[in-house]
């Protein structure tokens, strides 16, 4: 558990977790931090973020994100609401009989050629109408900003990511999901 710090001005990564084991993060401020606000994590560690505030005081949303690499994920989670993107830098695959929950208001940004794959497992997005969960490309500085901070150099376009993906004895529920620029 890493809770009430203050990540300020790093050079790279604000929090970079790399170990085994689970990690909640919460009530943490993160402030003009040179590359992603939290990094490093494998999506199967993150239990909790929670209550955490990220800022930029150079008036841009550049890297203020939690960068999850690839992974498969051999436990049930929840991906909450975070205040910021979760990117996806690489694929994540739900093992066999676990269940991901995205839930209300979350939003994944993919880095190209990514994808997000249920593997006889269950892989749901629980949005709402006042909380709509947003799946989009890195580009798409329309959905909380420009995370990948390159201003308006690049734009979102259709094939930017791959794709989600049921295999056969997978299943899912989803309500009110934007599923945005995806190729495949």
């Amino acid at each position: 558990t890493v809770e009430q710090c203050v990540f300020r001005n790093n050079h790279r990564y604000g929090l970079y977790l790399r170990a085994s084991g689970h990690a909640a993060v919460t009530n943490i401020t993160f402030v003009d931090n040179g590359s992603y606000d939290l990094w490093g994590l494998r999506p199967r560690w993150l239990e909790e973020v929670s209550g955490n505030t990220f800022e930029r005081t150079d008036g841009t949303r550049r890297f203020n994100a939690i960068g999850l690499e690839a992974d498969t994920l051999h436990a049930d989670l929840r991906w909450q609401a975070a205040g910021v993107p979760y990117v996806l830098t690489g694929n994540v695959t739900v093992a066999p009989a676990r269940t991901v929950t995205v839930e209300a208001g979350t939003v994944l940004k993919l880095d190209p050629h990514v994808y997000l794959h249920a593997d006889r497992s269950t892989l749901d997005f629980l949005g709402s109408a006042a909380a709509p969960i947003v799946v989009t490309s890195l580009k798409d500085d329309t959905h909380m900003g420009d995370t990948n901070g390159d201003a308006e150099a690049t734009i979102p376009s259709p094939g930017d990511w791959y794709y989600i993906h049921y295999n056969y004895g997978s299943h899912g529920e989803g309500h009110h999901v934007k599923i945005l620029y995806r190729g495949h």
